[in-house]
């Protein structure tokens, strides 16, 4: 696990209707913005139906645990509710699953615990992160409002240590050899975003690094001349529960019923414990929906029964030459 204060990469202001019947402060006010107890800085001003802000943070949304965000509210609002909501993309705005807090004070922090189901709807924007908006969604007198000054994320995330050996297609140990282990954000055609590179160990062709939930394909570039790159099957970062037998795999997996993959250890973490589930044997994918699936010893099979939960990683089946 990880946890820690996020790098908010940006904070962006856009308007969903024109502005009416306001009390003459459009969208910066200067002189009576408050934040951190302050006047005379600027901030934002969220009004309801009009103003909303989009905070762009720099954390992979399929790695979050928890994440609530909380911003002050100045002492000249009316009475109201404010909102999170999840923002899916750059040009789409979900409206569901809204995390609303009512508030009757102002000049006070107000802080939002994000649902997991909005958390499930996060888009990356761009690969890699993610954001939400903020809204005022009251419906107190005079137009709910409030002065958006600064917004404080804490969040909890886990990761996985993903140790490997560079190698070729034979599965000769290369040494000394440059790698790019790129995130798969999208499909049809794939997209790839890279994540993390490196010098594998000029010994033993051994490297590790840390990641998020998701699916990633390793690249292996041999220093000779014309290079050579080598590219590794899908490999998933999942973790499965005891209480419903379930993998968690992230987006865009592209696991479907009847796969076979092999699973392996991600780094120091706790495997899962289940009968039937062994490392670098064949399991096959069933009751696969979504982003996740459950695991079975025979094709079409029953679920493999998860007793203890645990982490691990998913690849598809070595191809033999």
């Amino acid at each position: 696990m990880a946890f820690g204060v996020a790098n908010i990469d940006a904070v962006e202001t856009w308007t969903t209707v024109d502005e009416t019947a306001d009390d003459g402060t459009l969208d910066i006010d200067v002189t009576t913005c408050m934040t951190n107890g302050t006047t005379g800085e600027d901030c934002d001003e969220i009004k309801e139906g009009t103003f909303v802000q989009k905070v762009v943070m720099d954390i992979d949304p399929a790695s979050l645990i928890t994440l609530s965000i909380r911003f002050f509210l100045n002492s000249i609002m009316t009475a109201g509710n404010n909102a999170t909501y999840p923002y899916t993309d750059a040009n789409s705005v979900s409206g569901t699953n809204p995390n609303s807090q009512a508030y009757d004070t102002a000049g006070a922090y107000v802080t939002h615990v994000i649902s997991a189901a909005a958390i499930a709807e996060l888009g990356e924007s761009p690969p890699g992160k993610c954001s939400i908006r903020l809204a005022a969604d009251g419906t107190g007198a005079g137009n709910a409002k409030s002065k958006l000054g600064e917004v404080e994320i804490d969040f909890t995330i886990k990761t996985f240590t993903v140790a490997g050996i560079t190698r070729d297609k034979d599965e000769a140990v290369l040494v000394s050899m440059g790698y790019q282990i790129y995130k798969r954000t999208g499909l049809a055609p794939e997209t790839l975003s890279l994540s993390k590179s490196g010098t594998s160990n000029g010994t033993t062709g051994a490297y590790t690094e840390e990641l998020g939930k998701g699916t990633y394909r390793g690249l292996v570039v041999k220093d000779v001349t014309p290079q050579v790159f080598d590219i590794g099957p899908p490999m998933i970062l999942s973790d499965a529960t005891a209480s419903d037998d379930v993998f968690s795999l992230g987006k865009f997996s592209s696991l479907i019923n009847n796969d076979i993959v092999h699973a392996y250890q991600a780094g120091s973490a706790a495997l899962p414990v289940g009968t039937g589930f062994a490392v670098d044997t064949d399991l096959h994918v069933v009751q696969q929906s979504g982003d996740t699936c459950k695991l079975s010893t025979t094709s079409g099979g029953s679920a493999i029964d998860i007793t203890v939960d645990g982490d691990c990683i998913l690849v598809g089946k070595p191809q033999v030459s």
